[in-house]
């Protein structure tokens, strides 16, 4: 057995958050329906399973939050926004969708959007992400309520690092085992910076 290591999101944790905001902006007292749904990638994979699980660990405790769709858009834009635009018909009273990842998660906020300007209303969206420009610009025009961020470009650090120490020391297989856990970070107008996001062409310079 070799050496191991993993760096990356803890995805139960970020599930977990989603959930204590959306329990704030559609839970007790916020004189909303707490109707929810949220917006899967492909049910099988660990993020949206560790996720899903983070989640109910908090929404368990809140039975005012009812959970209308649950449904899987495979991590597609285009599938991602037909999905919530069926859900927001079947249920136009509903208080807020969380979505499981920034990319896909444009086709979600797209048909919220277009929601949001027909009836007037305001559906929060929750999503998360590697803290891309994407993620600033997506929150500075309101089509992303809040973002559950991380950095990619430090993790990409972490695991240079990592290789690094393996190819260099002398442990032997099996012997060494890590998780380095990557910050997470809310990311909302109230707390964005001026450093808050990375740009992905900035990296290409160089």
């Amino acid at each position: 057995m070799g050496s191991s290591g993993f760096v990356g999101a803890d995805y139960t944790r970020i599930g977990e958050m989603q959930a204590e905001r959306i329990v704030k902006f559609c839970g007790k007292g916020s004189g909303t329906s707490g109707k929810v749904a949220i917006v899967q990638g492909v049910v099988t994979s660990g993020a949206s399973g560790f996720a899903r699980k983070g989640m109910e660990n908090v929404l368990s405790k809140h039975p005012e939050i009812k959970i209308v769709a649950d449904q899987a858009a495979d991590w597609d834009s285009t599938r991602a926004r037909n999905i919530t635009a069926t859900i927001l018909q079947s249920n136009p009273d509903i208080c807020g969708i969380m979505g499981l990842w920034d990319v896909m998660d444009t086709g979600t906020a797209a048909a919220v959007q277009e929601f949001n300007k027909r009836t007037g209303r305001h559906v929060y969206l929750s999503t998360s992400g590697g803290g891309a420009k994407l993620d600033c610009d997506y929150v500075k025009d309101g089509s992303f309520d809040e973002v559950i961020a991380y950095n990619v470009p430090a993790q990409a650090r972490d695991i240079f690092a990592l290789i690094s120490y393996l190819l260099q020391s002398k442990v032997k297989p099996g012997e060494y085992k890590v998780s380095i856990i990557s910050p997470l970070y809310l990311l909302n107008k109230s707390t964005m910076t001026h450093d808050s996001c990375w740009d992905p062409a900035q990296l290409l310079k160089k």
